[in-house]
C-alpha cells in the first residue's frame, strides 16, 4: 500500500515491517529507486537500544533534529520520523533487531562482512551499543581466536587437500575454514574490529591476487567442475576490490615482512647449533639438511607462508626422531626454537596489523 502526497513522491509501506500494533513510522528514501519506504515500528524497540532514537521520540511534532524530523503520518496519527539514512539501512537495523537469526546462520559463500555491514553501520551511528557488540561476536566467531586455533583450520584444510591429490575444489565455502579474508578486513577497519586483524591478513597473503571471491562462486558449473582449487600453495579467493588503498598498502608491508623473516629465522636456526653428547655430526646433519630443505623462500607469493613452513618443519623434526635421525634432547631444543621463532612472527604480524 502507498500514500501519496502532493508534490512528492508516494511512500511504499515495508512489506514485512509494518506491524499493526507500531506506535511509530520511520520514512527512509531507498537508495536503488529514490522512492520513500516507511516502517510501522515499536518505538521501544529502538528506545531501548538507543539513546539516540530515545531522544527523538520524545521531541514534539515538526521538530528537526540532527537524526530526523518528527510529524505527523496520515490518517493514523502516528509519529512520523523521516530519517537521512538510505531506506536499506533502515530495513538491515530493523531485521537485526525484530529477526536477527539469519545473521546467525552459516553461510555458503563466507559473506558475513556484507550482510553485516548496513546493520553493523546504523548500530554504530545511533550508538546502539548492545546491538554492535552482538554483530561484531558474529563476525569474530567465524575467525580464529589465536594462532593454534588458524594452524588448527589450516591442518584441517591440510588433510582435506591430501585426501584429494594435492588440492581441494570447492563449489561453497566450508564454514570451518578460514573465512573469505578481504571483506573482513574492510568492515574490521571500518568498525574497529582488530581481533581478527592479524588473521585475515594473514590469510589474504595466501590468496590468489588474479582471483575474485564474487566472480568466482557467480560462475555456472556442471556436475564435475569447480569454481576454484585451494592448495597448500595458495590458490584462494579474495574480495580484493573492497580493500581501501590503505589496506592494500599494509597487505604489501606485511608480505615484505614475511619475506625478511624466512632469511632471519632461518640464518637464526643455524647460528644456534645445539652441542649434544652423540656425535655431532648426526644431530647437526639433521638438522641442517632440514633447514636446507625449509628454508629457502618459495617463489609463489602466496606460498610463501611462513607459519606452515615452521609447523612443517617442527613436524618433520619430530619424525626424525624415532628413525634415530636426532635424539631426544636435540629435538626438544629445536622444537623449542622453532616455537620462538614462531611466536616472533606473529609478533610482527599483529605489530603491522594492528598499526593505523
Amino acid at each position: 500500500m502507498s500514500s501519496q502526497v502532493p508534490g512528492k513522491r508516494p511512500e511504499k509501506r515495508h512489506d514485512t515491517l509494518w506491524f499493526s500494533d507500531g506506535n511509530v513510522v520511520l520514512s527512509a528514501v531507498e537508495e536503488s529507486t529514490g522512492d520513500a519506504i516507511v516502517f510501522r515500528i515499536h518505538k521501544s524497540s529502538l528506545a531501548k537500544q538507543s539513546k539516540v532514537f530515545e531522544s527523538m521520540f520524545k521531541l514534539p511534532q515538526g521538530k528537526n533534529t540532527d537524526g530526523g524530523v518528527v510529524e505527523a503520518y496520515g490518517g493514523l496519527k502516528l509519529p512520523l520520523v523521516r530519517v537521512p539514512d538510505a531506506a536499506e539501512d533502515v530495513e538491515a537495523l530493523l531485521e537485526a533487531l525484530y529477526d536477527p537469526l539469519p545473521l546467525f546462520q552459516k553461510p555458503l559463500f563466507s559473506d558475513t562482512p556484507l550482510r553485516l555491514r548496513r546493520a553493523l553501520h546504523m548500530a554504530s551511528k545511533y550508538l546502539m551499543d548492545d546491538l554492535r557488540l552482538k554483530l561484531i561476536r558474529i563476525v569474530e566467531y567465524e575467525w580464529p581466536n589465536d594462532l593454534d586455533n588458524m594452524e588448527e583450520k589450516d591442518r584441517i584444510m591440510d588433510d582435506i587437500i591430501d585426501r584429494h591429490e594435492g588440492f581441494f575444489a570447492v563449489t561453497h565455502w566450508p564454514a570451518h575454514f578460514i573465512p573469505e579474508p578481504a571483506a573482513a578486513i574492510a568492515l574490521a577497519e571500518d568498525f574497529d574490529i582488530p581481533t581478527i586483524l592479524p588473521f585475515a591478513y594473514y590469510d589474504l597473503l595466501r590468496c590468489s591476487p588474479g582471483s575474485n571471491w564474487d566472480e568466482d562462486f557467480d560462475k555456472e558449473i556442471e556436475d564435475a567442475m569447480f569454481r576454484f582449487k585451494v592448495t597448500k600453495m595458495g590458490g584462494k579467493s579474495a574480495r580484493w576490490d573492497t580493500l581501501s588503498a590503505n589496506s592494500l598498502l599494509k597487505t604489501l608491508q606485511l608480505q615484505e615482512y614475511i619475506e625478511r623473516q624466512y632469511n632471519t629465522q632461518f640464518q637464526m636456526f643455524r647460528t644456534r647449533i645445539y652441542q649434544c653428547r652423540r656425535p655431532p655430526s648426526e644431530c647437526q646433519k639433521t638438522w641442517l639438511d632440514l633447514l636446507k630443505k625449509f628454508g629457502e623462500l618459495p617463489g609463489s607469493v602466496q606460498g610463501r607462508d611462513i607459519i606452515r613452513t615452521l609447523r612443517d618443519l617442527d613436524f618433520e623434526l619430530t619424525g626424525a626422531e624415532p628413525l634415530g635421525l636426532v635424539c631426544t634432547v636435540c629435538r626438544i631444543v629445536y622444537s623449542s626454537h622453532i616455537y620462538e621463532a614462531r611466536t616472533n612472527v606473529w609478533n610482527g604480524v599483529e605489530n603491522i596489523c594492528s598499526a593505523r
